[in-house]
């Protein structure tokens, strides 16, 4: 193989549990093996992100949690602490709970999503290993993926009668969304954390795409990324067009072989 050859390792991970998702990024990062982008669906979770202004529950969550635990908010208008690990061990509703250190707020993770979660070489992405110098271009490479692939999968036509992407994204609490009525509807999220090893600067992290209506159900338990429904919706592909797993995972193969300069993706699934 020749020495400038940039190859990602592609593992279908099937239906995990999240924090067995998080738990292979680390495990590969520690280790520092080959760039490997983890493709899964996870069983229905709530995670809480490092964003801790915009990690929220819904009205309706609160009232339920309210009943149980009393009063939730500490003096700094955070959920206390002592609920959040009461949470990471029982769960909430039939969702499992976390809180990590992924950037971002509040999100919910269920079967009818996907998520592309990476273990890779920052420097090779963006040629630094500074990582306040790299976050932006990362982010940036995030939103090109995301946005690529929808269009490319949707198409054309439909694409442009849901104008907005383009503009939302400059807001990154939309990630990716379609506007309907004048509303935006996220589509997606992601979230990802940077962080120095010996062997240098490593991503954990990525993003996560609403395929079906299975994969937005218990957004009603939280306001993702802080925002209330008011503000924005949670919306799917479904929504849009027919969805169909395999063929969007190769549209996305295709974003981040050409946005993350890959020259070879192996795909095992």
């Amino acid at each position: 193989m020749d020495l400038e050859d940039k190859v990602l390792e592609v593992i279908d991970v099937g239906v995990v549990k999240y924090k067995e998702l998080l738990d292979m990024q680390s495990k590969n990062n520690e280790e520092l093996k080959n760039d490997v982008l983890y493709i899964a669906q996870c069983e229905k979770h709530i995670d809480f992100g490092n964003n801790k202004k915009k990690n929220k529950f819904s009205l309706e969550a609160e009232e339920k949690l309210t009943e149980k635990y009393g009063i939730l908010m500490d003096e700094k208008g955070y959920v206390k602490e002592e609920i959040l690990r009461d949470l990471e061990v029982n769960g909430f509703e039939d969702y499992g709970f976390s809180v990590s250190k992924r950037g971002g707020g509040s999100t919910v993770i269920g079967p009818g999503q996907t998520l592309f979660f990476f273990s890779a070489d920052v420097k090779g992405w963006t040629g630094s290993d500074d990582a306040v110098k790299s976050l932006k271009p990362v982010v940036s490479m995030f939103n090109d993926v995301m946005l690529n692939s929808l269009k490319e999968y949707v198409g054309e036509e439909l694409f442009l009668q849901n104008q907005g992407y383009s503009e939302m994204l400059k807001d990154d609490n939309f990630d990716v969304a379609y506007l309907k009525e004048g509303k935006p509807y996220k589509l997606g999220s992601k979230g990802l954390m940077l962080h120095n090893t010996l062997e240098g600067l490593r991503i954990k992290g990525g993003f996560s795409i609403h395929g079906t209506h299975r994969g937005i159900e218990g957004f009603n338990l939280v306001h993702a990324c802080g925002i209330s429904p008011e503000e924005i919706g949670i919306g799917c592909i479904e929504d849009l067009t027919l969805f169909d797993r395999d063929k969007f995972i190769g549209y996305v193969l295709d974003e981040v072989k050409e946005n993350m300069n890959y020259t070879k993706i192996n795909y095992k699934n």
